[in-house]
């Protein structure tokens, strides 16, 4: 009987400690059921920031798609540009290319500038800018051939008053130019440029109720006229016919000498062509009707891209072959 009961009171116990988990699963099936209707509820939020983004996402690819439009659009307008000029052009042996070279390598030492571009000589008046560029050896020159020139001619002139009985006219002396007065002189020339002057004649030039004193003070008009006439740059008897440029030859040549002795060019040079007016008596005067001034000399200039200053100079006079 003891045993029975015991046997009861046992089976008692276990169907209750069931009963008991048996609750304790359904509330935390209650409770986990809680937690999964908030989660789903804050999925559901995410889904909808996500589908913004991607809203966001898509209105941005579509602007991006815009511009890769828009920039293949400028690239295809610069490749049709690029195929409408070569890139190599080859005239008289010399290749130019419109894309910039890369130098492989170290540069050579003659592409090193080693100095500051610019002037290397230093001026104190408007005298000594003159004398860098006109200098004692061109004003020496041009006195020699001068006076040679004015001697030979006023002795044939006076050998041809004498051979002539009906003349008697005392004969003709000439006074030796110096180095001071052809400075006076090329003075006189100079001012009367920067007054803009040559629509005026030399009387009135030289009267002074009319025009400034420094005329009729540095020398007589009749001295003036004289070196005006006689004035020469080399010696015609000795003159090459077949260079056009032989009246001014040396003279020319010993001025250009002078233009890149006192400067410094920059990294950047640049030839170009150039027309200075002139309508007088020249053999190689050219007309180019696109110039403003149409009649003049034409000159090849070697200049400076930052400062302007020409580095080389040469004056056309004609067509040689194939060289210009």
């Amino acid at each position: 009987m003891t045993s029975n009961g015991n046997l009861k009171r046992s089976r008692e116990i276990s169907t209750s400690n069931s009963t008991n988990e048996f609750d304790n699963i359904s509330e935390d099936d209650e409770s986990n059921s809680d937690t999964d209707y908030h989660i789903s509820g804050i999925e559901s939020d995410d889904t909808s920031t996500d589908e913004f983004i991607s809203q966001n996402e898509d209105s941005s690819d579509s602007y991006a798609s815009d511009d890769d439009l828009s920039d293949s659009h400028v690239n295809d307008h610069n490749d049709m540009f690029k195929h409408a000029q070569p890139d190599f052009i080859e005239k008289n042996g010399v290749s130019w290319s419109s894309q910039k070279t890369q130098a492989a390598g170290r540069l050579r030492t003659m592409n090193i500038l080693k100095r500051k571009s610019g002037s290397i000589t230093s001026i104190q008046t408007i005298v000594d800018a003159f004398r860098l560029f006109i200098t004692e050896d061109i004003l020496n020159e041009i006195v020699m051939q001068t006076n040679k020139y004015a001697k030979r001619f006023i002795d044939q002139e006076n050998q041809r008053r004498l051979n002539n009985r009906n003349n008697h006219k005392q004969p003709v002396k000439w006074k030796q130019l110096d180095y001071i007065e052809l400075e006076a002189f090329l003075g006189l020339l100079i001012q009367a440029g920067a007054e803009f002057s040559h629509h005026q004649s030399l009387v009135e030039l030289w009267d002074i109720s009319r025009s400034r004193p420094i005329y009729h003070a540095t020398m007589s008009l009749e001295r003036f006229k004289n070196l005006l006439r006689f004035l020469r740059f080399d010696d015609r008897q000795r003159r090459a016919k077949s260079d056009r440029l032989a009246s001014i030859r040396y003279v020319f040549q010993s001025f250009t000498k002078q233009l890149p002795r006192h400067f410094i060019p920059s990294e950047n040079i640049t030839v170009d062509e150039q027309l200075v007016p002139f309508r007088g008596r020249c053999c190689f005067a050219q007309y180019m009707p696109k110039k403003f001034a149409k009649y003049g000399l034409k000159f090849w200039t070697l200049c400076d891209v930052k400062s302007r200053y020409v580095l080389a100079l040469e004056l056309y006079t004609e067509k040689v072959g194939n060289t210009v």
